[in-house]
């Protein structure tokens, strides 16, 4: 037993003697280098502390919970250098960021890109940028300073939410510029999307929207988000002016029900002919009603037609009671020219349907 003993002793000190012999030589630079620079889809990504740049010719990788990016969570600042073209999703989810240069090449955020960063107070979103992925600033509770340029034609669901900046906004429809992002609170029976808006962002009118059932759209907008009006499913009716160049999907006439889609019935798209009001409701096989380019007297839905449908819509609209047309359409109504809408307006309208004389060129193009 004994000899067996020494002989296991023997055998260690042998191969001790050998490690230190000859030592491995581990460069400490080579070491960080391999752990602190690579590859990002078509760029390259160095780290420098707690400071990253991304540089290079192309698109940065996309990365998830299972495959997260390379460079960690502890980076403070980030610099995305010109060249890079969009900024890959979940690249800086859950960092602890408080500086962000975005490079004037860049041209989309992609989702989650920079959730969850609780230190990041303001960024700069260069003009380059049309698309802002869903949940891009997610939970960046001292986010109290953006910008965003016109050139945005897409903002992602919940891409601010949780932020400073959209907790301090009062509640109603909430605009980053001319993009309608959101409507905070309780959404009323009608909304009127205010002039020079050209954007509803993804999911804007999503939440507490039972008593939705009047939308005015302003004559610039460009641009409805997809799932803009999901489960608004009071929303029967609404006229989508020929400014409008992009519809998304599920934008309109659609509820979201445990995760499955459905379409709605009843739907009615009023618009002008040839136009994305038109593709939209053949496409997902709503009703839709044409628009004329003449004004009609008396036309106050500007299907180009007067009849009693007209005296109806302003009988409403003169006892304050909701109707899905803007003011400017209504206006068309004001039969006795008085700048006002009255139950005269009106009768002269029903009368004129009724063929019976009135002292006023009804059906006549304005």
């Amino acid at each position: 037993m004994l000899k067996r003993y020494l002989y296991i002793m023997l055998s260690l000190l042998l191969v001790v003697s050998f490690v230190c012999a000859f030592p491995v030589q581990f460069s400490a630079k080579d070491m960080t280098e391999l752990e602190t620079s690579g590859m990002t889809g078509d760029c390259m990504w160095r780290l420098n502390g707690s400071m990253l740049t991304i540089f290079g010719n192309g698109s940065m990788d996309n990365y998830s919970w299972q495959d997260p990016a390379p460079w960690g969570t502890d980076i403070t600042e980030v610099i995305v250098s010109d060249g890079v073209l969009n900024i890959g999703k979940r690249s800086f989810w859950g960092c602890k960021l408080t500086k962000v240069t975005i490079g004037n090449t860049v041209k989309s955020i992609e989702d989650d890109a920079f959730g969850q960063n609780p230190f990041l107070s303001s960024i700069i979103i260069p003009d380059s940028v049309t698309s802002i992925g869903s949940r891009a600033f997610l939970g960046c509770v001292s986010l109290s300073s953006f910008s965003i340029a016109n050139s945005v034609t897409h903002v992602g669901n919940d891409a601010f939410k949780g932020t400073k900046w959209y907790s301090n906004q009062p509640e109603g429809l909430v605009y980053i510029g001319n993009i309608l992002y959101s409507m905070k609170g309780v959404c009323p029976e009608q909304i009127e999307i205010k002039e020079g808006t050209i954007l509803i962002a993804e999911g804007a009118i999503k939440e507490n929207n039972q008593n939705l059932s009047t939308v005015i759209l302003p004559d610039t907008l460009v641009y409805i988000d997809e799932g803009a009006f999901i489960n608004c499913t009071n929303l029967k009716n609404i006229s989508i002016p020929k400014s409008v160049k992009s519809i998304g999907s599920y934008a309109i006439g659609y509820k979201n029900d445990d995760f499955q889609l459905y379409r709605q019935q009843d739907i009615i798209i009023t618009g002008y002919k040839d136009t994305e009001a038109e593709r939209y409701a053949n496409h997902n096989s709503f009703d839709f009603v044409e628009l004329t380019e003449f004004v009609f007297l008396g036309d106050a839905n500007g299907d180009g037609e007067v009849d009693s449908l007209d005296a109806t819509i302003v009988h409403r609209a003169a006892t304050k009671i909701q109707v899905p047309y803007s003011e400017e359409q209504l206006m068309c109504a004001d039969i006795d020219g008085d700048g006002s809408l009255t139950i005269v307006d009106a009768t002269f309208i029903q009368r004129y349907d009724s063929k019976i004389a009135v002292p006023y060129p009804v059906g006549e193009a304005k």
